[in-house]
């Protein structure tokens, strides 16, 4: 059935276990984007806010339904418009325009009128989904704006979940009562600048066991793990270029490329290099001695959480911030795409591993974000939030 035809679409999953007395009275409703980068570093705070008794819904495409189901939520079924995809693939029929936005190249005022029908579809389809069962508070993102303007309709309480870096120069745009930066303050550029409606938790990750075991090997000298950026258009480029760069050496190369590519479009593989596309990142990076990336953050994080340094390769300038972050933070090394070659990249590789000053800070900054407990803390100000607003138990 269409998504777009349901009043509600909930798939069952078995109700957490809660300790005995414990009643489910309060539902707090996930509206951000349906994306690995957005999806995933919510699912540690809806395992506390599960434990703690409250009932968790997400409104979610099917693809994320299984992960948000074993942290003991309830998926809500919609269907976006996929804008974003149509934007990336006019990005990709003109090179290099990932950096130039607003270059008079190319017209991007159909862009700007299909987001805006999405922005209008999304909420009439977030209206069906929770008519009847509304909840008492609302968690979205800036990617996800429906999910705001869903709780400005309906006068329910909303907090602002960022996985992103705050935009300081526009921090205005932001909910005024609470922000919630699953991001080390340490990374935020300007930081001194925003008030204390801002709450930088630290990564939050989430180690649910939807994945399938990793075996390292000890004989290869070293393990890279090399993934593009989810979301955007298969890249295969990006993989080849990697392969090129290191089939001759004694190294193991994992090349992480979940399920949007097709493993062989990437061709016969060299000895040394194989595909990893249901293996947890992290479980591979306890192994590894270096990523290579694209800018995401939370592949960012999840690699200096394990005490390994990054390579990263932008291929937008969304994504070049983060790049640029971590040159300036001292813990990897950013590339231009357009200057990118096989040797290039395996000169930057080796170099990288040999610099000891960035080793060095790629430990205290593992270190650093190790120790946030960031879920609790976002757990925590939810609580206080939900029970503020004064209407975030029901009657």
């Amino acid at each position: 059935m269409d998504p777009r035809e349901m009043t509600k679409t909930s798939l069952a999953s078995p109700p957490p276990l809660l300790p005995e007395g414990t009643m489910i009275n309060r539902h707090i409703a996930f509206v951000v984007e349906s994306a690995h980068g957005h999806i995933n570093p919510t699912l540690g705070i809806t395992e506390k806010l599960v434990q703690r008794g409250y009932r968790v819904t997400y409104a979610v495409t099917d693809y994320f339904a299984p992960r948000v189901i074993a942290c003991g939520a309830e998926a809500m079924l919609y269907r976006p418009m996929e804008t974003k995809q149509a934007l990336f693939c006019e990005m990709q029929r003109n090179k290099g325009l990932e950096f130039e936005f607003d270059s008079e190249r190319v017209d991007f005022r159909p862009f700007a009128q299909l987001h805006q029908q999405e922005l209008e579809d999304t909420l009439s389809q977030l209206e069906g989904l929770y008519q009847n069962d509304k909840p008492n508070l609302i968690i979205y993102d800036r990617s996800n704006l429906p999910g705001k303007f869903l709780a400005l309709k309906w006068n329910i309480p909303a907090i602002e979940h960022c996985p992103m870096m705050i935009d300081v120069d526009n921090r205005d745009d932001y909910d005024t009562n609470l922000v919630i930066v699953s991001l080390p303050k340490l990374f935020q550029k300007n930081a001194e600048k925003l008030d204390m409606h801002f709450h930088f938790v630290g990564p939050i990750y989430n180690d649910v066991s939807v994945f399938k075991p990793w075996r390292a090997d000890s004989s290869a000298e070293k393990t890279v793990l090399i993934s593009a950026t989810t979301g955007l258009l298969p890249q295969v480029e990006f993989y080849s270029i990697a392969i090129r760069a290191f089939e001759d050496l004694p190294w193991r190369i994992v090349l992480s490329i979940g399920d949007e590519l097709d493993p062989a479009s990437l061709g016969p593989l060299p000895t040394n290099c194989e595909i990893n596309q249901f293996s947890s990142q992290r479980r591979i990076l306890e192994c590894c001695c270096l990523f290579i990336g694209q800018g995401g953050p939370a592949s960012i994080f999840e690699a200096l959480r394990c005490g390994v340094p990054v390579l990263l390769i932008p291929p937008s300038r969304a994504h070049d911030i983060y790049a640029r972050r971590v040159e300036e933070l001292g813990v990897g090394i950013r590339l231009l795409r357009p200057t990118v070659s096989a040797t290039s990249l395996r000169d930057s590789a080796e170099s990288l591993l040999e610099d000891r000053v960035v080793m060095k800070r790629v430990k205290q900054i593992q270190q650093a974000i190790g120790e946030t407990n960031a879920a609790e803390k976002a757990a925590n100000l939810i609580d206080q939030y939900i029970d503020l607003s004064g209407r975030g138990i029901r009657a």
